[in-house]
């Protein structure tokens, strides 16, 4: 039979050298144990939201900021945890005393020299929490432990966030035009893994992006990187037909974005989504598009064919594609 896997969270929150740690009291099958705050997501929330209520019920700290800085596999005999996990130096309040745990600011070396403590832990060694620390990493972290909390197997891999695609320059001009004014942004078709959308969240730090497709695998790759860089809040992601009636207000955007998707809609469908993005759109906003050209180099290869009615361009190694 498979083990049951829990999606569960974990938050560092450390200052200098301290993190702050919690620790079981009788009643608990692991009393005396040291552990990370952190706890299941409950239904609704997003992992972050999870993390910032697990920290005030086991510590009673409100903290902000959470970075989110990686994925933590632990295996017991009969269980998996999966764990988001986050990392923050902000916080108001003081630790305090549960009826399950108290919580402490305790020093990384002395935590890790505690006979009993969760493996969780484990990334704060000297060997592993570069991926935690360093803002230029995140990690992947696979922890197999028995009953007794003894580490039977670790496998850690180390990544550099930087390696994730980088806007192109039809992504960069359209991301240029956003101001600090644009609050509301509707980008159209997700960019390569998000690479877009997040560099719309740096315009103006309180502006929302709603980022929709229509690609299943592509949304979840996306909400990946998205939750890496702990901008889970900012970016909403969606699958969304924008050849169909669209779920917004009217002018409830400052800016709409669609690079390279209004050109796989036929007359059509494209005149009423012209139509939808109008209505969508504020007096006063912007709408940023690119489609494919109808002059570029693959247009003009042999057995290339247009179709006057449609405007839909056929490529000969290609699915039908919209080119305008």
């Amino acid at each position: 039979m498979d083990k049951p896997i829990r999606k569960a969270v974990r938050c560092y929150l450390i200052e200098n050298d301290k993190v702050v740690a919690t620790k079981y009291k009788e009643g608990n099958q692991k009393v005396g144990y040291y552990d990370i705050p952190g706890g299941k997501i409950e239904k609704g929330e997003t992992s972050k939201e999870a993390a910032i209520r697990e920290m005030k019920e086991e510590t009673g700290l409100t903290i902000t900021n959470l970075k989110y800085k990686g994925n933590m596999i632990i295996e017991y005999p009969n269980r998996t945890f999966d764990f988001d996990v986050f990392i923050t130096n902000k916080y108001m309040g003081k630790t305090q005393e549960f009826k399950e745990n108290t919580s402490e600011w305790i020093n990384i070396n002395e935590l890790l020299q505690k006979d009993k403590k969760l493996s969780c832990i484990m990334i704060l060694k000297q060997s592993y929490i570069k991926g935690l620390l360093d803002n230029r990493y995140n990690f992947n972290m696979y922890i197999k432990v028995d009953e007794q909390e003894n580490i039977l197997d670790i496998i850690y891999q180390l990544k550099n966030i930087e390696d994730v695609f980088k806007p192109s320059e039809s992504e960069k001009h359209g991301i240029d035009l956003i101001t600090e004014k644009d609050i509301n942004i509707l980008s159209i078709g997700i960019s390569t893994a998000g690479a877009a959308e997040i560099e719309m969240t740096k315009k103006n730090p309180n502006n929302h992006i709603i980022a929709t497709t229509i690609d299943e695998e592509g949304l979840e790759f996306t909400k990946n990187i998205i939750k890496q860089y702990g901008l889970e809040d900012r970016i909403e992601l969606k699958m969304e037909d924008v050849s169909t009636k669209l779920p917004y207000s009217d002018e409830q955007f400052d800016f709409i974005y669609a690079r390279l998707v209004l050109h796989y809609l036929d007359n059509d469908k494209l005149k009423q989504t012209l139509k939808e993005i109008k209505r969508i759109l504020k007096n006063n906003g912007s709408f940023y598009i690119v489609v494919r050209s109808r002059n570029e180099w693959e247009a003009k290869l042999k057995g290339t064919t247009y179709d006057e009615v449609t405007g839909l361009t056929r490529y000969p190694k290609y699915k039908t594609i919209r080119n305008r």
